[in-house]
């Protein structure tokens, strides 16, 4: 959550420097006074979605975590494949 306030933060305080009159786009464009504004919504979304994404990493591990430290540094050993038909034939070597 943390991380969410300072890269909303971060972003508006960005968009500001480079949107102002007086700032980066102010130097090339003569641009008309304007307020940069952002919806009340898009905190709550991004929120959400920020939420959102933890939750599916936190699902994508949620096997390896109830093993223990072990079985999850072991390296992952690729099941047995038997070749394609077109490996068999002499054309593709």
């Amino acid at each position: 959550i943390l991380g969410t306030a300072i890269g909303i933060g971060l972003g508006y305080s960005v968009a500001y420097f480079i949107m102002n009159p007086n700032g980066t786009m102010g130097t090339y464009f003569d641009m008309p006074y304007w307020r940069l504004k952002m919806p009340g919504f898009c905190i709550i979304v991004m929120a959400a979605i920020i939420v959102l994404l933890t939750f599916i990493g936190f699902l994508s591990v949620k096997q390896m975590l109830k093993g223990t430290a072990a079985d999850a540094l072991r390296p992952y050993t690729p099941k047995k494949m038997k070749p394609l038909a077109i490996e068999k034939t002499k054309a593709f070597h």
